[in-house]
């Protein structure tokens, strides 16, 4: 009965230490999500639909199908429009 109480205070112990490495081990693994680059994309360039070698492509609700492939990061003004697929 005598070690009952530093074993239970050691398991006590060990147990805080793990949840404590687990939350300081999640606060630090977590990528900060500060974008470096930042580019505007009028929204009636409609709905992102993917990346391909052309670039990014965006269809709106006409069928036009844009893809920027260069990327000016930070400027005010939409892309250039590399490719522009329009349906008629």
């Amino acid at each position: 009965m005598k070690h009952r109480l530093p074993i239970t205070l050691l398991l006590l112990v060990g147990v805080v230490i793990i949840i404590a490495g687990q939350r300081a081990g999640r606060a630090q693994s977590e990528p900060a999500l500060k974008a470096q680059c930042r580019i505007k994309v009028p929204l009636d360039w409609g709905e992102f639909v993917g990346a391909s070698s052309y670039g990014l492509g965006f269809r709106d609700n006409q069928g036009t199908i844009r893809f920027v492939s260069q990327m000016s990061c930070n400027l005010d003004g939409p892309p250039n429009i590399s490719l522009q697929i329009k349906r008629q």
